[in-house]
Parts: structure tokens; C-alpha cells; sequence
């Protein structure tokens, strides 16, 4: 079975069986309830229609649809716009799939859209009888409009939406079922059976569920050119530039370190890192230098990234805030070794594969103290330390960079009264914090460490709050103050909010 990496866009005008194959025949499984039949197939018009009749045939009392692609198609963004049925005991499917009958080992990605409750979908990928899925509510009833879906199918992560909005992703960091990998091959059906999980069909003859612009498009990214680099943190000097599986020996016993990324290429609006290992970081920096830990002006800050096995994520977006196209990903697996030879306080700091020695470590000039300005609000889940972080947190109109309102404990906030829905979050707090780490869940989902004030959830230039456009729902917003920069040392506070925006 041949695999393309050519991409299509099916307008369904004419049916090209050459590109199509029409599934004619009858599974003998017990969970199906119907046959597969061509002439329950039909197209024209932009528009393929699957149909799902009351006509009982060769042992099965329904008959449905089902077309495949000829070919395998592999990683990139499939795309589709349907009407499902909203039929009782109706499921209609767009997936990919290749398994045990082609010789294969089980891989699978979802849409699945049920009748009984088409203003839900069911999301998910299998990989060798494991799965990963998911039921997302969506912001309209599936049945009674096109409306358009996608997937983007990666090496190490899967992304699922509609009408553009991302509903469900998946990161092979995240996850113990694979992602799956092999090329498989496009299917769009309608089918009945498993009463259980399907309900009992209910029409009375016929239903049927509308596909239109089926797209393929391969995963592909331009050559920009990422070049990234192990920094001292106390120095700002290159110690190495790292490649996958390389192995850092450094003459220190307790070296911190940060990482600088450069990526040569047009349209890069920000750069997300995610660092796993015996350390864990992630940030998402708007402006270059692109570093793991932030910086300020171009002095670079630091976190607990030492001695020590890491895997390092690094994606780059066309937008700011990571939002926008993805331009690139890279991963890298790397180790930072101390040297037989370190002492407890080495002069130099260098790296034992042909670099130059640094300079003796220095320390960086100190940030300016921050005023003290008042007492922390909301919930606060741990002690203080004996140096209070005295934290305030605001609310931001995003686009007039002026502040709305101070958030204090549960609050429930009316857009029509904050005048916008492009919001950012700020925090003020005392000079003994040199890092706030933001955790934002709800329809909005951010995990940002910021090591300058403003700090601010979507991050900052220059004093000017970036913002996002947030949605009606409940959101839990946690806030950690910690003693060092990057998320490091001592917390010295942590706060949640939960919100409720109406």
C-alpha cells in the first residue's frame, strides 16, 4: 500500500474512485450493527454524503458508509467540515487508522461526533490496544451546520480543533501511550452498534451526515536555523553550543546555567521552551534573546538548571505569547557533567571539549529594589517565610495597558462592566522575590515563570502587559513567589484565585 507525502484538498464536485475507495462489504464482528455499502455513497455538488439506512442486508439490520483513502498519509493537519447526524445510536467518524489487518501494529487518531449529543465530541489516539481520548463540549450542536475540524498529527504531539479553536492536545512528554507513527490511511464513515456507548437508534428510515474541503496537508517545517546554547548564569558566557546527546563537562561543582536560543529565519514571534529532566522550566520568551529563564535588557537569568540529564523542547510560533503558526520544533537530549577535576570553587568555568576557558565567574549587577507594597490577598495555601512576599495581583486591560480592578480571593467578573475581554494579569510584590510563577487553568490554559516586574501572566515589552481574549467560564489562577529568579529557591508564597468570568 503505498504512502504520499504529497498533500490534497478533496472539493467533492466530482468522487474520484482512484483517490477513494468505497468500503462494500460486511463485517462479521458483533459490536457492528451494519454493512458497508457503495450506494450508500454519494457526491456532487461539494458535498459527500454518508448515508445510514434501516435496510437490513446480509445478516446485519443497518446498512452505513464508509470511504477510505487508496493511499497512507503520515504526520501533518487534516482538515474537514460536516454536519453529523443528531440521530440516536448514530456515530460518525473521521480518523486515521492502520492495524492488524494491514499487518500493522494499532494506530489510530478521532473525531468522533454521536448523535445522541451532538454537542459533544469525542477525541483521542490508540496505539497497540492503549488510548488516549477525550469528551470536549463544543460552543454549538454539530448537527445543525457545517462547521470545520482538524487535527494535527506530529512526532510527539497531536492537536485537535474546531472552527479553529484548539479543544484537546496531546504531548508525548505528557502521556505513557505512544504517540502513534506509522503512515495510515483517511477514513469518514457512519455506523451503528455498541448500544451501550451509541444509545439506540431511533429514526425511521434513513440519516445521513454531510463531509466538505477534506484537506491533507504534510508536516513540514522551514530550515530556521536554531542554534542553542548552554550559558553560564553568573557570567552570561558561552560554555557550549548543544546538539543532541551531547555530554557538557564543566570544572564546577554547583554551576547554574541558562539557555539562549537563535533561530535565523523571518516571521519568529516567540519562542517556547520546555525543559524535562532533573530540572523542569517552561517559558515562552516574545522577544530575543530567546532564553530558557528570561533576561532583562540582555543579562540573562538563571534557574535550577545544573549538573544533571535533560530533554529540552523548543518551538518556535509566528505570533506572540506562543499563539499563531508553529514555525519550527526542536528536541534535544543533553547532559551536564562535572569533571573529575572540579573543586568546590573553580576559577574558570569551561566545557572539556575543545572551548575556550571562561573568564572567572562574576556576579551581575543587582536588580533595583522593589518597593514594599502591602499584604498578599486571595487564598493562601502555605506560610510565609520570614520574609513576606506581600503580594498584589491585578487585572489588566490589555490594549490600554491600564488596570481594571485588584483580585482578591473568589471574584466573579462581568465583561460588560471591564469593558474587554483582552485581559492580562499582573502581580506587585516585595523586594525578597525575584520570581513569580503563574499557573492559569480554565479556557485559557498558561504556565509562565516571570524574573522582572512588571510580572506579568502573557509577559511584557518594556512595561507594556501583553493580554489574551478570554472566554465565559471558571478559571483557577495560582500564583508562586519564590526567593530566586527562574521559579528557584526558597517559595515564599503561593496564592489561588478562582474566577469567573460572566
Amino acid at each position: 500500500m503505498p504512502t504520499s507525502t504529497e498533500p490534497f484538498d478533496e472539493d467533492f464536485d466530482t468522487f474520484d474512485r482512484s483517490f477513494w475507495y468505497v468500503s462494500d462489504f460486511v463485517m462479521s464482528e458483533e459490536w457492528i450493527h451494519n454493512t458497508w455499502a457503495a450506494d450508500h455513497v454519494r457526491a456532487g455538488d461539494g458535498v459527500l454524503t454518508l448515508a445510514l439506512s434501516t435496510q437490513d442486508r446480509d445478516g446485519k439490520p443497518f446498512t452505513g458508509a464508509e470511504v477510505q483513502t487508496v493511499n497512507r498519509y503520515a504526520y501533518g493537519r487534516y482538515e474537514f467540515s460536516l454536519q453529523a447526524s443528531g440521530e440516536a445510536g448514530v456515530d460518525t467518524g473521521f480518523f486515521t487508522y492502520t492495524g492488524p489487518y494491514f499487518g500493522d501494529v494499532w494506530n489510530e487518531i478521532d473525531f468522533e461526533f454521536l448523535g445522541k449529543d451532538p454537542t459533544k465530541v469525542h477525541v483521542g489516539y490508540h496505539y497497540d490496544g492503549r488510548s488516549v481520548v477525550s469528551w470536549v463540549d463544543l460552543p454549538f450542536d454539530a448537527s445543525e451546520d457545517m462547521h470545520t475540524y482538524a487535527f494535527e498529527w506530529e512526532p510527539d504531539e497531536i492537536r485537535w480543533y474546531a472552527d479553529g479553536a484548539l479543544i484537546f492536545a496531546v504531548d508525548a512528554d505528557d502521556v505513557s501511550v505512544p504517540i502513534p507513527n506509522l503512515p495510515s490511511k483517511l477514513y469518514m464513515n457512519v455506523w451503528t452498534g455498541i448500544e451501550g456507548w451509541l444509545g439506540t437508534p431511533t429514526f425511521d428510515d434513513a440519516t445521513s451526515s454531510s463531509f466538505s474541503a477534506v484537506s491533507f496537508a504534510p508536516y513540514i517545517y522551514p530550515d530556521y536555523d536554531v542554534t542553542l546554547t548552554l550559558m553560564d548564569g553568573e557570567t552570561d558566557r558561552n560554555v557550549a553550543v548543544l546538539t543532541d546527546g551531547m555530554v557538557v563537562e564543566v570544572d564546577a561543582s554547583d554551576p547554574i546555567f541558562t539557555i539562549v536560543a537563535k533561530a535565523g529565519g523571518a516571521g519568529i514571534g516567540s519562542v517556547t521552551f520546555k525543559l524535562t529532566g532533573d530540572a523542569t522550566h517552561t517559558k515562552t520568551e516574545s522577544w530575543a534573546p530567546y532564553a530558557l529563564f528570561g533576561d532583562h535588557a540582555g543579562d540573562h537569568f538563571t534557574g535550577n538548571l545544573g549538573v544533571g540529564s535533560y530533554t529540552l523542547k523548543l518551538i518556535g510560533h509566528s505570533e506572540r505569547n506562543g499563539a499563531g503558526d508553529r514555525l519550527f520544533r526542536e528536541k534535544i537530549d543533553f547532559e551536564v557533567r562535572a569533571a573529575a577535576s572540579a573543586s568546590a570553587n573553580p576559577d574558570p568555568v569551561h566545557c572539556a571539549m575543545g572551548e575556550e576557558p571562561l573568564e572567572t565567574v562574576g556576579s551581575r549587577p543587582a536588580p533595583q529594589p522593589r518597593p514594599a507594597i502591602g499584604t498578599a490577598h486571595g487564598r493562601d495555601k502555605e506560610a510565609h517565610s520570614e520574609e513576606a512576599a506581600d503580594l498584589r495581583v491585578f487585572l489588566v486591560h490589555a490594549e490600554r495597558n491600564e488596570v481594571l480592578t485588584e483580585l482578591v480571593g473568589d471574584t466573579r467578573l462581568d465583561f460588560d462592566a471591564l469593558g474587554t475581554r483582552e485581559l492580562g494579569v499582573i502581580v506587585k510584590a516585595s523586594a525578597a522575590v525575584k520570581s513569580i510563577a503563574f499557573d492559569l487553568d480554565g479556557a485559557l490554559s498558561v504556565e509562565r515563570t516571570e524574573d522582572w516586574e512588571p510580572y506579568s501572566l502573557f509577559g511584557d515589552h518594556a512595561g507594556d502587559v501583553y493580554g489574551r481574549t478570554f472566554e465565559e467560564g471558571d478559571y483557577i489562577l495560582s500564583i508562586s513567589a519564590y526567593a530566586r529568579a527562574g521559579g528557584g529557591g526558597e517559595r515564599l508564597a503561593m496564592l489561588d484565585f478562582d474566577l469567573a468570568f460572566i
